[in-house]
């Protein structure tokens, strides 16, 4: 990473490091933008997660409207093409439902179009859309792609300039001409205009837990309602707890025994040996989707708050706010439902 020298200069800075801004840092790079990427370094909750781009299962789970169905489809498509210039793998483990009423499951997200394949238990659909992208590997090859633009530091305030925004931070002042706030479940910062500002409080924080197995090998994701088993490196993930309003970052060992319990449920025999328990901070907004555009305040764009679903959601939320910030406004059929302004 380049040293920061005194009032430095970017087009685009993207305030934030999890993976809308990664992302967005991406995609608007391979657009040919000059960007800086501002990345705290720490309480990354992008990285406290699965990693799953599943969805088939998050739209029956949730429960969506076939317009939400097919926003999940487009968003796993939007993968293909960002993945393979943003050298970030695919997982080939198969996704399977194992966490009982296959058959209504299966029922459910063949409704909303998604391809559903039979296994030899009737009770254990497979679903071919959902598909897994290894959190840490995929943040790493990102931030290697992004090498030269990446500031380490964290933003406390930005104000209009002449030229569009100086941020401060606390590694020097950094002048850009259009912001990206990209921060999660973070505290907006000091000096945003009102309609930002006023965004920012519509975003919850939500707590979820999740445990690293070293010793345990996953060849599949195993899904259930409000839990999963799924490969990580060269053990597996155990997860996941939902817990609104808390932002407390102790692992909880109830929930953790909660976990496993239900764990050793979904693969049949006793989840046995060490296990690393992290916790992460997601934002969320009311509608459970993503804020992914103009804020309505010149030049200052939005990524943040996709509550569970950063990972699935991550490249299409890039494609909605790289059209917009290049002025393209809505070409994708999904950015109204992106857009920060419909909680105004």
């Amino acid at each position: 990473m380049p040293d920061l020298p005194q009032n430095t200069q970017t087009e685009i800075l993207v305030i934030g490091a999890g993976v809308l801004g990664l992302c967005a840092a991406v995609e608007l790079t391979r657009r040919g933008h000059a960007v800086r990427v501002l990345d705290p370094g720490k309480g990354n909750a992008s990285a406290v997660a699965a990693g799953m781009i599943a969805p088939a299962l998050e739209a029956v789970l949730d429960r969506v409207t076939p317009e939400r169905a097919r926003l999940f489809a487009d968003a796993r498509q939007a993968w293909d093409g960002f993945a393979a210039f943003a050298g970030v793998a695919i997982h080939p483990a198969q996704t399977i439902w194992a966490g009982g009423e296959g058959r209504a499951i299966a029922e459910a997200a063949a409704a909303l179009g998604f391809e559903v394949e039979k296994t030899g238990d009737a009770e254990r659909p497979r679903l071919p859309s959902d598909v897994l992208i290894e959190p840490g590997p995929a943040l790493a090859a990102m931030r290697a792609a992004l090498d030269q633009s990446l500031i380490y530091g964290r933003a406390t305030a930005a104000a209009r300039i002449a030229e569009g925004w100086r941020v401060r931070t606390d590694v020097g002042e950094i002048d850009a001409g259009i912001i990206l706030l990209a921060t999660g479940a973070a505290e907006g910062l000091e000096g945003l205009p009102d309609t930002a500002a006023s965004l920012m409080q519509v975003i919850s924080p939500i707590r979820g837990q999740i445990g690293f197995l070293p010793g345990l090998k996953a060849e599949a994701v195993l899904r259930g309602r409000g839990l999963y088993v799924a490969p990580s490196g060269e053990g597996a993930v155990v997860g996941a707890t939902m817990e609104a309003g808390r932002s407390d970052l102790e692992p909880d060992a109830d929930a953790g025994r909660t976990l496993v319990a239900g764990g050793e449920g979904l693969i049949g025999r006793a989840i046995e040996g060490e296990i690393d328990w992290r916790v992460g901070i997601r934002g969320s907004t009311p509608d459970g989707l993503p804020m992914a555009g103009g804020s309505g305040d010149a030049g200052l764009f939005m990524a943040l708050a996709p509550r569970r679903n950063g990972w699935l959601l991550g490249a299409l939320a890039a494609q909605v706010v790289a059209d917009q910030i290049e002025g393209g406004g809505a070409s994708s059929p999904h950015a109204a439902a992106l857009d920060p302004r419909r909680f105004l």
